[in-house]
């Protein structure tokens, strides 16, 4: 990596679909050059974990303005990539997931259906309510399936500032 100053921004990014999704996300941009620097902050986590991360002074010298809007939008670029690419693997399960359900429902509810024509047709009338409260906590089972279906649905991409640095590199 090329000495320097580098600015690094990390972003939290949180997305609440079928398959939640919770990370960091990290752009490095040399201030003078506006060159992306790639593992820079990767590095810069890892020291944060590992307690290995020491504070310096910085005097505000450099101009961080020019840098820190390579990195927006940067980060604006891949939260647009990461949110059609989430929003479509999450139709696609929702999708799946859907027909699923509905097979199931389907497949319950012709089972109860002919238990009570069944019974029906024997003359065994007492034993029709139980089945029509089974069929009844079916479709109420059903019902609220399709529901968390629909919430999930609308999932969103949010993200959030969590830090600027400036790193100085010998």
């Amino acid at each position: 990596m090329a000495p320097g100053t580098y600015l690094v921004h990390l972003r939290v990014a949180n997305w609440n679909g079928v398959r939640p999704l919770h990370e960091v996300w990290t752009v490095t941009v040399h201030t003078r050059t506006l060159q992306v620097a790639p593992d820079l902050g990767d590095r810069l986590m890892a020291a944060v974990a590992a307690g290995n991360l020491q504070a310096a002074w910085f005097d505000g010298a450099i101009d961080l303005r020019p840098a820190l809007s390579v990195s927006n939008d940067l980060l604006l670029q891949r939260q647009i990539r990461s949110r059609n690419a989430l929003a479509a693997e999450n139709e696609a399960f929702l999708a799946s997931r859907r027909l699923s359900v509905e097979q199931v429902h389907q497949r319950r509810t012709q089972a109860l259906e002919s238990r009570i024509a069944t019974l029906r047709a024997r003359g065994r009338e007492r034993m029709v309510p139980l089945f029509e409260a089974q069929q009844q906590r079916e479709d109420n089972r059903y019902a609220g399936l399709l529901q968390d279906i629909m919430a999930r649905s609308t999932a969103m991409l949010s993200t959030e500032d969590l830090a600027v640095c400036v790193r100085e590199v010998q």
